[in-house]
């Protein structure tokens, strides 16, 4: 086939694909449901933990103190629950799991205070280090160590105090092996078989409703709980919830789950052109933290719509550039601060950080910000464009100075691209007053900036706007159900599913709940076969 004969036939295709994903959705309407059938059990099996996941397990498992700040290394392959939930370890990794865990090890055995929390007797008195590899390990796998465990950890503590003379080293060894152990870096959740589908163990649950509550490893308490076989009825769900929800450590749930949602890590080797944003690097740092305080705050305090819609910020002095304050009124830590009636920002999409992560390095992507929302948090499917599109704005021969909306337009005349950009563009445009770095332009080329546009049938004036539009979709809610059950299950679902559209509510908290209380969630699938 010719070139410009596949070009054509991508092109045609591109804009069936777009047609039958969007036109077809009633204007400010969710898009269709393709399917009415329940929602089917992920497949049980082992799950590696995310980066997050593993700071927030050592510091259980080694009874670190909340302000103690332990020098935990961010070890993990897959930055979010489903990826971890499929994949598996470099060679790379392993050696990294094995350098955090002597680390750590050896900096909790170093400090008396330290030791004596997790060591409370000497190492060397009878039965010692037994019942504090009991201990420990119980916290790592996450249950009770079999006899054969707990003997070859036990053997690894006699063979080593007996080549250096030393019980202390003895016990930093085997706990240094029992946090690179398989049955700490992945959760096993195998069930029990149940009929056609099999049904997650207390044990198990323990495991699921910590990470998806706390983002970290069950505690000594929930390990209770499971092994008494508390956590299996609706009532005995109901009650674990509650209090876990009530704890302190949820907060780094939420966390959590929002830098799963927003992609975060990505900020961290994110890079823009030096000489167009000199000041970036010194700001990236910043970044991700802001972000995750503004969200989880917002949901926090308010309800799930605020992510679009709240004025408190978090800044420091790095930041304080972003909003026209000047650097040395604040400090390097971050503090709250309340937006103003005619600030251009409000909530997530205006922050530095989510601006940044989706556009280029020297220049602003309207595509690149509108397909964060419509896939992200709104949960709509847009298809990739052909291999033979070109996906850059078109260049303007004359040198003629023109907007970005200028461009794009030119752009949507190829229409093997219009179909889809009518769809996500709008969005991106509304934010076309933030330069790449995320910073505030008032102009762009020397030309005024439009930002207004229609949201699926709601206009919008500014970028303030669409945040109000954002937060009344009647998508939004459903695409949060659907994120959080992939967070907590590590498993995507269609946010089109009645179960996941039941599961939906406006206030985090009760969305755990529903999440934690679904029958997708205390159930899997025996095979790879069964997705949702």
């Amino acid at each position: 086939m010719a070139p410009s004969r596949r070009v054509m036939v991508s092109s045609v295709l591109l804009v069936l694909a777009c047609t039958a994903t969007i036109e077809d959705a009633p204007r400010g309407e969710p898009l269709p449901t393709l399917s009415p059938v329940a929602l089917r059990p992920p497949p049980a099996g082992l799950r590696t933990l995310t980066p997050r996941q593993y700071v927030a397990s050592v510091r259980t498992v080694l009874g670190l103190a909340a302000e103690d700040d332990a020098p935990v290394r961010a070890v993990g392959q897959w930055a979010t629950s489903v990826a971890a939930a499929r994949g598996g370890f470099s060679p790379t990794t392993v050696e990294a799991y094995e350098g955090a865990a002597r680390e750590i090890v050896a900096y909790v055995l170093a400090d008396e205070a330290r030791r004596s929390r997790l060591v409370p007797c000497a190492p060397d008195a009878d039965g010692c280090a037994r019942e504090v590899l009991a201990r420990v390990g119980r916290r790592a796998y996450r249950r009770a160590l079999t006899e054969e465990e707990l003997a070859r950890w036990h053997g690894v503590f006699s063979r080593v105090t007996e080549l250096l003379g030393d019980p202390t080293r003895g016990l930093e060894h085997a706990l240094t092996g029992v946090l690179q152990s398989p049955s700490f870096l992945y959760r096993v959740e195998l069930g029990e078989v149940d009929g056609d589908r099999v049904r997650y163990t207390s044990h198990e649950m323990a495991t699921r409703l910590a990470f998806l509550v706390w983002s970290s490893t069950p505690d000594d308490a929930l390990l209770d709980l499971a092994e008494a076989d508390a956590l299996v009825t609706d009532e005995d769900l109901d009650a674990a919830i509650a209090w876990m929800l009530d704890d302190p450590r949820a907060r780094e749930g939420v966390e959590a789950f929002l830098a799963d949602l927003l992609e975060t890590d990505t900020l961290r080797a994110l890079e823009k052109n030096p000489d167009l944003y000199p000041d970036f690097a010194a700001q990236r740092p910043s970044l991700e933290p802001q972000l995750l305080r503004i969200a989880a705050t917002a949901v926090r305090e308010d309800h799930l719509g605020a992510l679009f819609t709240t004025r408190d910020v978090f800044i420091d002095r790095a930041l304080a550039p972003y909003y026209g304050l000047e650097p040395a009124e604040l400090g390097p830590e971050l503090v709250r601060y309340e937006l103003g009636d005619d600030d251009p920002r409000r909530g997530v999409l205006t922050t530095p950080g989510v601006l940044a992560m989706h556009a280029y390095p020297g220049t602003t992507s309207p595509a690149l910000r509108g397909l964060f929302v419509r896939r992200r948090l709104l949960c709509q499917a847009i298809p990739p464009p052909p291999p033979e599109v070109s996906t850059q704005l078109p260049e303007v021969e004359d040198g003629r100075l023109m907007t970005t909306r200028e461009l794009v337009g030119l752009h949507q005349r190829d229409r093997g691209c219009a179909s889809c950009h009518a769809f996500i563009d709008p969005i991106g445009l509304a934010l076309e007053h933030f330069e790449a770095d995320g910073s505030y332009r008032a102009m762009h080329n020397g030309l005024e900036i439009d930002p207004s546009g229609e949201l699926d049938g709601v206009p919008f004036a500014d970028a303030v706007e669409l945040g109000e539009a954002l937060a009344e979709h009647p998508s939004f809610l459903p695409c949060m159900a659907a994120q959080l059950f992939a967070f907590g299950a590590g498993s995507t679902a269609s946010a089109g599913n009645h179960v996941i559209r039941e599961i939906a509510r406006d206030e985090l908290r009760a969305m755990v709940r529903e999440v934690a209380r679904s029958e997708a969630f205390r159930f899997g699938w025996p095979s790879e076969e069964g997705t949702p």
